[in-house]
């Protein structure tokens, strides 16, 4: 019995002392984290301050005013509302995520590809409008026009066109 106590202590100072030492090692990336983010956000602050001293009053301050940057969990409803946007372009337009998942957590975007076939370039625009007017910051990375000059069913003569839209994530 006494040998069986006597072991199972020395288990347990052996897992006290793991324990202890991941609990500081953590501990020290945790604090070494706090100081980079610490320093980003002052080096953001000092190219802010920059940016305002050498633009004068030429800046629009209020570029985000109405915008936010998308958390994470808002990368796939994101998909939904780009279809419900599309729509009145194209019923058929596929929208699909082009980013994987580690590229998101560490660059802070997603990148959505879009391909569809455009009926009326109007409504094209409208949809380009209400997603520029939407309350996320994005951004139009590339835009490819497939171009048929002899269409007849076609009026704008547009074959298709494929988009990608960057959603900056916090």
């Amino acid at each position: 019995m006494l040998r069986t106590l006597s072991l199972l202590s020395i288990v347990f100072v052996a897992l006290a002392v793991v324990f202890l030492f991941v609990n500081t090692s953590l501990a020290s990336k945790i604090k070494a984290n706090e100081n980079l983010i610490a320093q980003n956000n002052q080096s953001v602050t000092g190219l802010q301050q920059l940016v305002f001293n050498s633009a004068g009053s030429n800046i629009d301050i209020n570029l985000f005013k109405d915008k936010a940057f998308a958390g994470y969990e808002e990368v796939v409803p994101f998909i939904p509302y780009l279809e419900k946007l599309l729509l009145n372009v194209d019923s058929q337009a596929e929208v699909a995520i082009k980013s994987q998942e580690d590229q998101i957590f560490l660059d802070h975007y997603a990148d959505y590809k879009l391909s569809m076939k455009v009926g009326d370039k109007n409504k094209l625009f409208e949809a380009m409008d209400e997603l520029h007017n939407s309350r996320f910051v994005t951004k139009i990375m590339n835009l490819t026009m497939h171009y048929k000059p002899n269409a007849e069913d076609d009026i704008n003569g547009f074959a298709d066109i494929e988009l990608t839209i960057r959603l900056y994530l916090k």
